[in-house]
């Protein structure tokens, strides 16, 4: 019995590793992993699930469109409708999701 006790205190243990980049995006992930968990946290809620828009426009192809540049031009800034995420996110964060971005095209 001690050992069923022992084997989904494991499991919880494998989960709740699963948040912590999800927390810190400077963990040692990937950067389109710390991109994407980015555009999760801050960008999904009007750029919709998979970049497709929702009340803000369609990202899937930003990329051709629009610099890494002025997609951090942008994300600090805001335009229009998107409020500024100067002081929201890091400037290592906008740059890692600007190049996230700016790859999509």
């Amino acid at each position: 019995m001690k050992e069923t006790a022992a084997a989904p205190a494991a499991t919880p243990a494998s989960a709740s590793a699963a948040p912590s980049p999800s927390a810190k995006p400077d963990g040692g992930t990937s950067t389109a992993a710390q991109a994407q968990v980015l555009y999760k946290d801050n960008c999904m809620s009007c750029h919709g699930a998979g970049l497709a828009g929702d009340f803000g426009p369609n990202l899937t192809k930003v990329g051709s469109r629009k610099t890494k540049d002025e997609i951090v031009t942008q994300i600090l800034g805001g335009k229009g409708d998107m409020p500024p995420f100067k002081s929201a996110l890091k400037s290592e964060e906008i740059e890692v999701l600007a190049a996230w971005l700016a790859d999509k095209k």
